[in-house]
């Protein structure tokens, strides 16, 4: 079965990012991502789109960017206080959905698995990266077998997720980190 055609996909508000094709021949998809931003109305959400466009194309302009980077940002070496990067958190929310069909009885339409995957957590700058980075290289030193043997890895370009799977999640996991997939 071939993918929706990837103008489709722009036009959708999805944007195709890499086109798989499965070694044996026995089927292809393709990995798309759609990332969306909550506001409280149509208004800031019209302002915060429009602001946004207007810094980024205020930082490709070389003295711009200067003058912003001079009078704006936080000097090298400065960030933010502990009490700010205590107050920091997240939530990330990943829907996810197969191509193949839920088996299904009598006259039900096949139809996709749907789940949610959901990450809280703190400060993600500081506190979350150094925690997700340590459990990555602490599954290369202490569980590679395991690495290896689970997920038949067989090298490129990888994320953690593919690359470490279950053994990344129990890492997390006995570190109290929550992470939580249902169905939906």
């Amino acid at each position: 079965m071939l993918p929706p055609d990837p103008l489709h996909q722009k036009a959708a508000g999805y944007t195709p990012l890499l086109w798989f094709l499965s070694s044996n021949g026995g089927g292809s998809f393709l990995l798309t991502i759609r990332e969306t931003m909550s506001a409280p109305g149509f208004f800031s959400a019209l302002f915060s789109s429009f602001g946004m466009s207007i810094g980024a194309a205020a930082l490709m302009v070389g003295p711009l960017r200067r003058f912003i980077q001079r009078n704006f940002l936080p000097a090298p070496g400065t960030g933010p206080s502990d009490e700010d990067i205590a107050k920091g958190h997240f939530t990330i929310k990943v829907v996810g959905e197969s191509e193949l069909p839920e088996n299904v009885s009598g006259d039900e339409a096949p139809k996709p698995i749907r789940v949610v995957a959901v990450v809280p957590g703190g400060e993600p700058g500081y506190d979350e990266t150094c925690r997700y980075l340590a459990e990555c290289a602490l599954c290369i030193i202490k569980d590679e077998h395991r690495v290896r043997s689970e997920n038949k890895i067989t090298g490129g370009v990888l994320t953690p997720a593919h690359t470490f799977g279950q053994v990344l999640i129990d890492r997390l996991r006995a570190q109290k980190v929550n992470l939580t997939v249902s169905k939906l």
